[in-house]
């Protein structure tokens, strides 16, 4: 897309609303986190549950947790 030879104009913010959009990012960021955790967790229980009946080892276990993570968020 030509520009006519001005280029695109910086944008500036005033200080209040950098940092506001720093917290809303920040809490963002830990509420994703916080349910990729949860997640994992849940995963992790069900293999460890499945590996104590299957004799699955922690190798195994790692591999099957990282396929089903790679599943979930995939699908997501």
């Amino acid at each position: 897309m030509p520009t006519g030879g001005k280029g695109i104009a910086p944008v500036t913010l005033p200080v209040n609303q950098v940092l506001q959009l720093e917290r809303v990012y920040v809490y963002f960021a830990s509420v994703v986190e916080a349910a990729v955790v949860r997640l994992l967790s849940r995963e992790w229980a069900k293999l460890l549950a499945l590996s104590s009946s299957s004799g699955l080892g922690d190798e195994a276990r790692r591999g099957v947790l990282c396929q089903r993570v790679v599943g979930l968020v995939g699908n997501s």
